[in-house]
């Protein structure tokens, strides 16, 4: 596989992981007791395997297998838990010009956040940075469920989630402004589906950001009442 055809195929996948993983959380049941995640799907969890070829200015189109698991009946997220199969592309399909160019969308965006989580790249030290700030915010999210996180840790996660959609629907917005005619159909079905996921997500916040103060509360309230118990 060429390295055109190899960011080709991570653009998309990166930015529909990272909607598709980050969905999870959307349906999180709250814990009834201490416990930790899973995985933050920070991604939320986006993957961190995306990667930007160092002085390609053009972004490749992406190639995604079908075997990703198939969603509940009138769910359309439940089936994008994990992150999609990537298939290599038809020779034909790596010949083809793929019309993005993602050093005149950074341009456009240098603060998004798309370009720190899954702008594609192939460096060592940015890869290794971006899954040590993944496993930050899974401990993050753990702390959260488990009602240990204190309400400033709770305001800094969400703010960081609510930032992190608007940004990846920003991307996903631009990319299909300048070039949404000229993506194949696939395509942009995919950048349609991720501003559908981060738009739910988003108004998922509020009422996540309210259950992770109320579980914070009841925990420091029955901390009180057990050493209220033990005190002679």
């Amino acid at each position: 596989m060429s390295a055109g055809s190899g960011s080709r195929t991570l653009l998309i996948a990166g930015l529909l992981a990272a909607a598709a993983l980050g969905a999870v959380l959307l349906w999180w049941p709250a814990p009834t007791a201490e416990r930790g995640p899973d995985g933050d799907g920070d991604g939320d969890a986006t993957a961190q395997t995306s990667g930007e070829a160092r002085g390609q200015a053009h972004a490749p189109r992406p190639a995604l297998g079908e075997s990703a698991p198939a969603g509940a009946a009138g769910d359309p997220i439940a089936g994008l838990e994990g992150e999609p199969e990537v298939a290599p592309p038809t020779p034909a399909e790596a010949a083809e010009a793929y019309p993005v160019d993602l050093e005149a969308l950074r341009a456009r965006i240098p603060d998004n956040l798309y370009w720190q989580r899954d702008g594609p790249t192939e460096d060592p030290e940015e890869l290794a940075r971006r899954e040590a700030e993944a496993e930050q915010r899974n401990q993050q999210l753990g702390k959260i469920l488990s009602g240990t996180a204190s309400e400033a840790e709770i305001d800094a996660y969400y703010d960081h989630r609510e930032r992190l959609s608007r940004d990846y629907i920003s991307f996903a917005k631009l990319v299909l402004s300048e070039y949404g005619e000229e993506l194949p159909a696939r395509d942009r079905g995919l950048y349609e589906l991720s501003m559908e996921l981060h738009a739910a997500r988003l108004l998922e916040v509020p009422r996540k950001r309210e259950q992770a103060l109320q579980r914070k509360h009841e925990q420091d309230e029955a901390r009180r009442a057990w050493r209220a118990e033990r005190q002679p």
